[in-house]
């Protein structure tokens, strides 16, 4: 099995969007997973749902995931925007991420469950040490803590 193949499966990559790359860093422990759509694949509008082309693509963004054989993973792409004929330019949502969030939907998922398993204090000193943002440290509440509650 190839690791584009693999991370696929692993982070439930679904058809338009595919792996390209994956690039493992082991004296970092760290591994990077790129994602991008299918060329020419035309996703719906954000507002009115009518098939769009792609436009053009965001800068690449960074979203944390859960930990590969204990190597942090982070998932890269750069988020297609479409052209709307009525609506003009919407960006395409991530859809392995809430919007505006630096993290996997899995990974936000993993951090509420032990979250809510053992005292905030603990938990959250135990995510802060595995250094759980792309970019290093743990950040502010992430758009999913409200679902938590």
């Amino acid at each position: 099995m190839e690791d584009t193949e693999l991370f696929t499966k692993l982070l439930g990559v679904q058809p338009p969007w595919r792996v390209t790359r994956v690039e493992v860093t082991l004296a970092a422990e760290r591994i990077d997973v790129w994602v991008e759509e299918a060329p020419g694949t035309k996703f719906p509008c954000g507002a009115c749902a009518q098939p769009a082309p792609v436009y053009d693509h965001t800068d690449e963004q960074l979203w944390r995931h859960l930990d590969t054989c204990q190597c942090q993973t982070v998932v890269h792409a750069r988020l297609p925007r479409t052209t709307c004929p009525t609506d003009g330019v919407k960006q395409v949502p991530a859809p392995w991420a809430e919007p505006r969030s630096q993290f996997t939907r899995g990974f936000e998922r993993r951090v509420i469950d032990t979250l809510q398993e053992c005292d905030v204090t603990g938990g959250c000193g135990s995510w802060a040490r595995a250094g759980t943002r792309p970019g290093g440290s743990w950040p502010g509440p992430s758009p999913g803590a409200s679902r938590a509650r």
